[in-house]
């Protein structure tokens, strides 16, 4: 098995690796993230799409294996670099980048990525920072697009008939680690390894499913949140003493 955790900075994916690997002692972590410390160019997107070619292309299917930073991850920091004006980065270094990935990712068995949802927001100390958090929420819409775009049959960066389900994951930690658990049996399988459930005409369902169960989970939590706000309050706060008037 060969199992991807991807998604937007500050979003839970160290943590979730971390709970993953406790859950799943069985699987080897491979880590290639990238590194926001170095300056988004050809050259540096280059040599870590090279790296996350390699960690998914020479490891065996019949291992366990646990992948931070894929080659779609880096195709989405170069999509964002190219549309930001960041860098050399341009549309030919971005076609150039596409048939890799989508080699790439054949490799992957399916894919676990975080996303920021209207009650889960940035995990980190990040959000303080406005401007980082505008690029953070910028760079998860593009993963939000990618899904999305599996979805409706036209995303460029996989295989229609040769791909990995991306799922979405959000919640608390602990509610991450159970979303992960509907696809994965105690010994870190999926489910039905006949590919009745994972099977590409099964894959659209599948997410859109995902997809509509976060939608349902934040519509629930901002209610949640209206009722505890509105129960700080009871009767007598909205009383006011009327006295008698003198005759």
């Amino acid at each position: 098995m060969r199992i991807a955790i991807s998604g937007a900075p500050s979003q839970g994916k160290t943590l979730l690796t971390e709970n993953f690997l406790n859950n799943w002692s069985n699987y080897t972590l491979f880590a290639t993230p990238f590194d926001v410390n170095k300056d988004l160019n050809k050259k540096n997107q280059w040599d870590h799409l090279q790296l996350t070619l390699n960690a998914v292309n020479n490891k065996s299917r019949t291992a366990n294996n646990l992948y931070r930073g894929t080659p779609l991850d880096n195709l989405v920091f170069s999509l964002w670099a190219n549309e930001k004006g960041i860098g050399d980065i341009d549309d030919d270094f971005i076609k150039k980048c596409i048939p890799l990935v989508k080699e790439g990712s054949k490799y992957i068995d399916i894919y676990f990525y975080t996303v920021i949802t209207k009650v889960a927001l940035v995990q980190t100390g990040a959000a303080s920072d406005p401007e980082v958090m505008e690029r953070i929420k910028e760079i998860d819409n593009i993963y939000k697009a990618i899904a999305a775009g599996l979805i409706n049959g036209n995303c460029p960066f996989m295989d229609p008939e040769d791909r990995p389900p991306v799922i979405e994951i959000f919640g608390s930690p602990l509610e991450r680690i159970e979303m992960v658990k509907l696809y994965l049996n105690k010994d870190g399988g999926l489910y039905d390894d006949g590919n009745t459930v994972f099977s590409n005409e099964n894959l659209d369902l599948m997410e859109q499913v995902l997809r509509e169960q976060r939608e349902v989970a934040e519509v629930e939590k901002m209610e949640q949140q209206v009722k505890n706000t509105v129960s700080i309050f009871n009767e007598k706060d909205f009383k006011t003493e009327v006295k008698p008037k003198k005759s």
